[in-house]
């Protein structure tokens, strides 16, 4: 499953309030990820309203089975290594928060072809897959800022 929308300005809005009342640097994940040159905070989906949620991650039900939430914020140069999250989630989301460069190449969704499908960076911009897609982010210098999602637990 790969699906790529937007999500509406005042919802954008609310996303980025959220995070703005977060002490980021209390939220800061110390262990080594495939987040290279960049900021990513642990889980942080305590903090977002249920009802936001929804609105965000418009898609059937799957608002209801979010679990995991982090933000990442690349600096000059960051990007972040091919992975997947299959051993952990069903569906995976990125929310772009800004028009940034560093596209997300997402890998293995179209079924035997070798070509990656390519997410470019927009703010407002949601993208939900399954989570056993190979995806990175290619080299951002436009101070890229997302929130990654994990749905249905495995």
């Amino acid at each position: 499953m790969f699906l790529q929308k937007k999500i509406s300005k005042n919802v954008l809005k609310d996303l980025k309030k959220t995070i703005e009342s977060i002490n980021l640097e209390k939220e800061k994940l110390l262990k080594i990820t495939c987040t290279k040159n960049g900021y990513q905070s642990r889980n942080i989906f305590s903090f977002f309203k249920k009802s936001l949620l929804k609105k965000a991650i418009n898609y059937k039900d799957f608002h209801k089975h979010v679990f995991h939430i982090h933000y990442i914020e690349y600096g000059k140069g960051g990007y972040q290594e091919l992975h997947s999250h299959e051993t952990t989630e069903e569906f995976s989301f990125i929310i772009y928060l800004n028009n940034a460069d560093g596209n997300t190449f997402f890998h293995g969704v179209l079924k035997g072809r070798p070509a990656a499908v390519v997410a470019k960076p927009e703010e407002g911009k949601i993208v939900i897959f399954s989570s056993h897609y190979g995806h990175e982010a290619k080299v951002s210098n436009k101070n890229k800022k997302v929130l990654v999602g994990a749905i249905f637990k495995k």
